[in-house]
């Protein structure tokens, strides 16, 4: 595999291209060339598992995003580029590794580094009018409303219609906490752990997220429109118009999120107490699952890869 490109790639580069000869490199930040229409915005992992990254990317390649921009610490780079389940999504062009060094902390700014990278990715599309998406990698965004497949669907559908007035600056979405059904013989696994089962059976990673949390207050996340924004707090954006900057109904579709995606379940614990089966939340799990299944089928299979060569 090869080493960090400092420089980037120039702007006739085909991001489709095979890095099979050259090897897999690694964006420096200062040479992004962004151009897609729905991107993911990924901060370096905590506790990084590239397998359950692979997880993140294939749900959103699934959801109709063109590219995933993974900023990586000095340190993570080796353990990214020699993952066999993401160097597939890095050569085709859709996860690009964008090393970033910046990672001094402002002891008065919690989340300071967060805040520097979403930022740097606004001012990186500063000029397109892309979905900008900054989730973290425990966080799975989910079409609620049938007939939704894509993203371009979810705002077609879930965002007020685009108005004379301008783009939409910023669309918050809901963040609800799901977890998995209650434990049956898999001894208390952790959510992680059930995620890379269902991904090497080839199911969607949120098979058995079945459970929702409705009765406590949601978080607010921002997918944002990087023409319209001037800086970007921790999970919110701060819009040049803020007029421009709506609310999205979780009944169309919601950001859900693992809340104990390292800790092992517990049947009947209390914390698991306001988490409930959802008819509305299991439809939109099973449309997914069928959604996966389909996908599947007409995906190149180089590109999942399930076990280690």
């Amino acid at each position: 595999v090869g080493g960090v490109d400092k420089h980037g790639p120039s702007v006739d580069q085909d991001p489709h291209a095979s890095d099979a000869d050259a090897g897999a490199g690694v964006e420096r930040a200062g040479g992004m060339q962004p151009h897609r229409r729905a991107v993911v915005v990924m901060k370096p992992p905590y506790n990084l598992h590239p397998d359950l990254i692979a997880c993140h990317v294939e749900h959103h390649v699934l959801l109709g995003f063109e590219r995933y921009l993974l900023y990586l610490t000095p340190e993570s780079v080796d353990a990214v580029l020699g993952s066999h389940t993401l160097l597939p999504w890095i050569r085709s062009g859709m996860v690009v590794p964008v090393l970033w060094d910046m990672t001094e902390s402002q002891p008065h700014l919690p989340a300071w580094g967060q805040r520097l990278i979403y930022t740097h990715a606004v001012l990186a599309h500063k000029a397109q009018h892309v979905h900008l998406f900054m989730p973290d990698f425990d966080e799975y965004l989910v079409a609620t409303r049938p007939g939704l497949d894509t993203i371009a669907d979810m705002v077609r559908a879930c965002a007020p219609p685009v108005t004379g007035a301008g783009p939409h600056a910023s669309l918050q979405l809901q963040r609800r906490h799901v977890v998995a059904d209650a434990p049956a013989g898999d001894g208390g696994a952790s959510e992680a752990e059930l995620l890379l089962q269902a991904r090497a059976r080839g199911q969607h990673p949120l098979a058995r997220h079945t459970r929702i949390n409705l009765s406590s207050p949601p978080y607010i996340k921002s997918m944002v429109d990087p023409t319209q924004i001037m800086l970007f707090f921790i999970h919110e954006a701060k819009a040049f118009n803020s007029r421009r900057v709506f609310d999205v109904d979780a009944g169309c579709m919601l950001l859900s999120h693992l809340p104990n995606l390292y800790a092992p379940r517990v049947a009947g614990a209390s914390a698991l107490s306001h988490f409930r089966e959802n008819p509305e939340w299991s439809g939109a799990v099973a449309r997914l699952l069928h959604q996966q299944a389909q996908w599947r089928q007409r995906l190149d299979p180089s590109l999942v890869v399930t076990q280690q060569p």
